[in-house]
C-alpha cells in the first residue's frame, strides 16, 4: 500500500551547471529507504541559475523532466548478490495537493511553462515516491541499490542528465514458533525418558539461521527441577538434539552454536514445522531420581546467518 505520509521535503543542491547560467535541481540525490511496505520519497525544486535572472520570481520558459530507462528496469539489486532483484514503482505529485500518478520509463515526471529564479524553503516542483514491490517475508535481508536516471530539458536548449541513487535496507528477520510443550513419559526402569516438539523457524527470503539453546541451570545448563522441602531443589540434567530439514539430528551443548540451517519464508510454516527439538533424560539420572514431577525451560536463541 502506498503511504504518502512517508514523503519528506529535502532541499539539498546536488546538480548544477556553469556559474554563468543553467538549471539546478534541488533535492536528495540519494534516497534512503528502510521500509519495504511503505517505501519513501523526497521533494525536488527546479530553478534557473542565471546572474541576470536570479532575482526574478518566475522565468518564462517551457521545461520538462523525463524519466529515462534505468539499466535493468525499475528494480533494486542486492549489493552483495546482483541476481536478487526487488521491483519497484515510481509515483509523482506534480503540484501541491494534486493526486499522485504512476510514472513509467520515458514518461514525463513534471513539466511547466515557468521556472523560478530561486527556490524558497519548502518550495517544490514535484514530489517523488518510490514503492518497492513484493511480499516482505520473501525478500532476503541486506542492502539493495538502484539508479534512477532523469533528463531535464527546456525550450531554449538547456539539457541536463541526473542520476538519482536509491538505497533500500532490508533487515534480517528470524523468528521461532514452538508448537507444543515437551512432556516426558514416566520412567519405566530401563528406557531413557525422551520427548520432542516441533518448531517453525522463519527466515525472510528463506535465508539461513543457526540456533543456541539455554536451560534453567547454572550457565544455561539443561536441567529439570523439582522443589523439595529438605534440600531446596533437585536438578536432573538432560540432553538436547536439534533436527531440521533432511539433515540428521545433532547434539547441542548449552550456548553452543548449531550448524547452519535453511528457514521458512512463512512465519507459521504454512501450518507445519521445519525443525524438531529432542530431549532425553539419561537412564542413570532417572534411576537415581526421587519420585515426583520435574519441569524445566529451554530457551531457543535464533541468529540470522
Amino acid at each position: 500500500m502506498l503511504r504518502l505520509s512517508q514523503l519528506f521535503p529535502a532541499l539539498f543542491c546536488f546538480a548544477s551547471m556553469s556559474a554563468s547560467g543553467g538549471l539546478i535541481l534541488n533535492g536528495d540525490r540519494t534516497l534512503e529507504l528502510s521500509d519495504i511496505s511503505s517505501g519513501g520519497g523526497a521533494s525536488y525544486c527546479l530553478w534557473l541559475d542565471n546572474s541576470e535572472r536570479s532575482g526574478a520570481r518566475q522565468v518564462p520558459v517551457h521545461w520538462q523532466i523525463r524519466l529515462l530507462t534505468p539499466a535493468g528496469g525499475l528494480a533494486f539489486r542486492a549489493v552483495s548478490q546482483h541476481s536478487i532483484k526487488i521491483p519497484y514503482e515510481l509515483f509523482v505529485q506534480s503540484s501541491p495537493g494534486s493526486p499522485f500518478q504512476r510514472i513509467r520509463p520515458n514518461e514525463n515526471i513534471a513539466q511547466g511553462n515557468r521556472i523560478s529564479g530561486h527556490c524558497e524553503p519548502g518550495q517544490s516542483s514535484f514530489l517523488l515516491q518510490v514503492q518497492p514491490l513484493g511480499e516482505p517475508s520473501l525478500i532476503p535481508g541486506g542492502l539493495y541499490r538502484a539508479s534512477l536516471p532523469i533528463e531535464i530539458t527546456t525550450s531554449d536548449g538547456e539539457r541536463q542528465s541526473v542520476d538519482l541513487v536509491l538505497r533500500l535496507s532490508v533487515p534480517e528477520q528470524v523468528a521461532a514458533r514452538v508448537l507444543d510443550n515437551i512432556v516426558l513419559p514416566k520412567f519405566d526402569g530401563s528406557s531413557p525418558p525422551s520427548g520432542e516438539t516441533r518448531v517453525c523457524l522463519f527466515r525472510n527470503g528463506g535465508g539461513n539461521y543457526s540456533v543456541r539453546l539455554q536451560g534453567d541451570g547454572a550457565n544455561g545448563a539443561f536441567v529439570l527441577n523439582k522443589n523439595v522441602t529438605v534440600n531446596g531443589r533437585v536438578e536432573l540434567p538432560f540432553s538436547v538434539k536439534w533436527q531440521a530439514g533432511n539433515l540428521p539430528s545433532a547434539s547441542l551443548e548449552p550456548g553452543e552454536n548449531s550448524r547452519v540451517y535453511g528457514g521458512s519464508t512463512h512465519r507459521d510454516c504454512q501450518g507445519s514445522s521445519n525443525a524438531v527439538v529432542q530431549v532425553a533424560l539419561p537412564v542413570n539420572e532417572a534411576q537415581g531420581a526421587a519420585s515426583g514431577s520435574y519441569q524445566g525451560r529451554l530457551k531457543i536463541i535464533v541468529q540470522a546467518r
